[in-house]
């Protein structure tokens, strides 16, 4: 009898497995270049990865090359401002929060949802631990021409 429970409980979580998997690959996401300059002369460059039913960034892989080479792929927070739509970005598994990447885009509504790119926002910067900020002087977030 034990082993009729045993079946019928791998059975229900494979099944709940299943529904999982179903929902994770579902989602159909959207990804953007980005590219800059920061005031001290490093090059931004990456893609952020956003959900296209959501408008929310749900990955990024952006990297700072200056003098050295700090690359950003968490999502740490995203929201409206009234004004721009703010994504921070940090280090992954990095407790502190620092350093992080912080960028706003005009979008209507407030979210990616239906975003054909644009110039990165005037308040776009890097914040290093200590309190060291490297503003942007230029660079934009454009939709990727490659395939998925």
């Amino acid at each position: 009898m034990w082993w009729l429970v045993l079946r019928f409980a791998v059975t229900v979580l494979d099944s709940i497995a299943h529904s999982i998997d179903v929902r994770a690959h579902s989602v159909v996401a959207e990804n953007f270049v980005m590219t800059g300059t920061l005031q001290s002369g490093a090059k931004l460059e990456g893609t952020l990865t956003v959900d296209a039913s959501t408008g929310r960034a749900i990955a990024a892989k952006i990297f700072v090359v200056g003098s050295q080479i700090v690359a950003f792929d968490h999502v740490q927070g995203q929201g409206s401002t009234g004004y721009a739509y703010v994504v921070r970005l940090t280090m992954a598994g990095n407790p502190l929060g620092c350093p992080s990447f912080v960028f706003g885009e005009r979008t209507t509504p407030d979210n990616f949802l239906g975003y054909g790119g644009g110039p990165l926002g005037p308040r776009t910067a890097v914040g290093y631990c200590g309190g060291t900020v490297d503003g942007i002087v230029s660079g934009s977030l454009m939709p990727d021409p490659r395939p998925e």
